[in-house]
């Protein structure tokens, strides 16, 4: 919705629908780091492992779990910087 604000220079996402759309937008990557931790990850070994710890530790120290979170946090951030 950052970039959609920008372009036309009117804050859409704090209006009905599209402020709907933006929540459910964050639900669906709050979904996604959640069912990260459920499912099995290879570790630093190339093992598959199913155990809740390992895999913690594994997904909370990548890229990937970083840019889950900023796209959650992030976008409230990055707009008011404009």
């Amino acid at each position: 919705m950052v970039p959609f604000d920008l372009s036309f220079g009117v804050v859409l996402s704090a209006r009905g629908f599209f402020k709907v759309l933006d929540i459910l937008i964050d639900l669906v990557f709050v979904a996604d780091i959640i069912l990260m931790f459920f499912t099995a990850a290879v570790n630093k070994r190339g093992v598959e492992t199913k155990d809740a710890n390992e895999i913690k530790n594994l997904y909370i120290g990548t890229v990937r779990f970083k840019t889950d979170i900023l796209s959650i946090f992030g976008a409230d951030i990055f707009g008011n910087l404009w």
